[in-house]
């Protein structure tokens, strides 16, 4: 365990991605030993070349894809912020250097492939794919944990390896992160972009609530810079409704998780939370009750002429 975590980790043994990346890595060792004949040297040398892998049939090919995709999995989810059984996931932004490595081997060994017996199977093109994305999500996420250094140095490798994987050339990291956020938001719609504000900073207290103080810090920065992009955005222009003040924003979502009745979080996370953040004892008992939004309708079921309609009240008569 301790080899696979020194070679793939930092790996969390509680979750099952690492228990794949481990059996896939003891089948590798296993077919390595069994089918590495020769190497440069005439000596077995503990890579398979390309012929030590098609006597090795498809295991090998098979082998390595599963600790790819685990990777990648780890990667995203690869973190517990809270332990079981509640099992809340985050991103465990420390491997994003092996997770990289892993796209970076498995394009690489494909188009040697591909070079060797004269064939383009595309495959390695559509691994790239998945690469810019990864990155893509790897440098949003290393911006809202606070690893701006991080996020920066991945931002610049993205751009030099895929400069089309930004729309607008020239964007800076903090423009770049906020677009990604402004994607779900809208261009410039007001009500949607107030809504992500709130979502960001909501979870920016929980994440204080539960002791990450990167996350906190970084969803709040994101919020900052997404309300900032919003009003440059809008101009002077007196036909466009601009947004409060940030601490009028920041104030509106606390007040929301504080409120009685508030479904957010759980009383003891609100706790947690208030204590984090050295509010008063009383913070938010004397605030309105959060109000529930009413069930929606569905559907109705069935054939027309077979359902159930309340009778429609005949219009009373007109007084005279």
């Amino acid at each position: 365990m301790k080899r696979v975590d020194d070679l793939w980790g930092p790996l969390e043994w509680r979750l099952p991605d690492a228990h794949a990346i481990y059996w896939a890595q003891r089948g590798i060792d296993d077919v390595t030993k069994r089918f590495d004949v020769t190497g440069p040297e005439g000596k077995p040398d503990g890579v398979l070349n390309l012929e030590e892998e098609e006597a090795a049939g498809g295991d090998f090919l098979k082998l390595r894809r599963i600790i790819y995709q685990s990777l990648q999995q780890a990667c995203m989810q690869g973190r517990l912020i809270t332990p079981p059984p509640a099992m809340n996931y985050g991103w465990n932004v420390d491997l994003i250097t092996k997770a990289n490595e892993s796209y970076e081997k498995q394009m690489e060994a494909k188009r040697a492939e591909d070079s060797a017996s004269g064939t383009d199977t595309g495959l390695a093109e559509h691994m790239s794919t998945g690469h810019k994305n990864f990155l893509r999500n790897a440098v949003y996420f290393l911006y809202v944990y606070n690893r701006k250094a991080e996020a920066a140095k991945w931002y610049k490798y993205m751009i030099d390896l895929y400069p089309k994987s930004i729309r607008v050339p020239g964007l800076t990291l903090d423009e770049y992160c906020v677009s990604r956020v402004q994607e779900d938001a809208g261009e410039t719609d007001h009500n949607q972009t107030k809504a992500v504000i709130a979502g960001l900073l909501m979870q920016a207290f929980q994440f204080a609530a539960v002791g990450e103080d990167d996350q906190f810090v970084g969803h709040k920065a994101l919020a900052i810079q997404l309300r900032n992009r919003f009003q440059r955005e809008i101009g002077k222009s007196t036909n466009r409704v601009g947004l409060p003040p940030f601490e009028e924003l920041e104030k509106q979502a606390l007040d929301d998780l504080f409120r009685p009745a508030s479904p957010y979080l759980p009383p003891s996370v609100l706790e947690q939370l208030r204590i984090a953040l050295e509010l008063p004892q009383d913070y938010g008992k004397n605030l309105e009750p959060y109000a529930l939004p009413s069930p929606i309708q569905g559907p109705m079921e069935g054939p027309a002429e077979e359902r159930v309609q309340d009778p429609v009240p005949s219009p009373s008569p007109t007084p005279l």
